[in-house]
């Protein structure tokens, strides 16, 4: 007796096979992007806040004490943006001014080259975003 093997019979072995490989691939990214500790997988910036690694490891400490997470996560949400404020602040938004806060603005977008005026664009336009964000503000409190 000879068995014929149908010509798509060997779909059903390879469907559970990519089934497998596509959980195996998600687990994998999930364990990358919570152990992003080992900084060399990361080639760019990281989370929504969008941290070069760098940056994330000079914050680490002081945004697990703000958060409670420990470690903190730069693709949790809550982790990347007290870092973020927190990293403006140092940055001198602290101070309140709109000077103060277009700068921290350039030097949280361009570093060291924050002062080129190629980069003005993107202090203005953060600084526009404040402007309506602060008019919306003032709008629901006056109601």
């Amino acid at each position: 007796m000879n068995f014929i093997w149908p010509s798509l019979l060997w779909l059903l072995v390879l469907v559970p096979l990519l089934v497998l490989f596509y959980v195996w691939l998600i687990a994998r990214r999930k364990k990358a992007a919570l152990a992003y500790a080992n900084l060399a997988i990361v080639r760019g910036a990281m989370g929504p806040a969008q941290f070069i690694p760098s940056t994330w490891a000079a914050y680490e400490t002081r945004i697990a004490k703000a958060t409670g997470n420990n470690p903190p996560n730069p693709w949790n949400p809550k982790d990347a943006f007290a870092a973020s404020a927190t990293y403006l602040s140092d940055l001198g938004a602290s101070a309140g001014t709109f000077t103060a806060e277009r700068t921290a603005a350039l030097k949280y977008y361009a570093g060291g080259n924050w002062a080129n005026p190629k980069n003005a664009f993107y202090g203005d336009q953060v600084m526009k975003l404040v402007a309506t964000y602060e008019q919306q503000i003032k709008i629901l409190q006056d109601d």
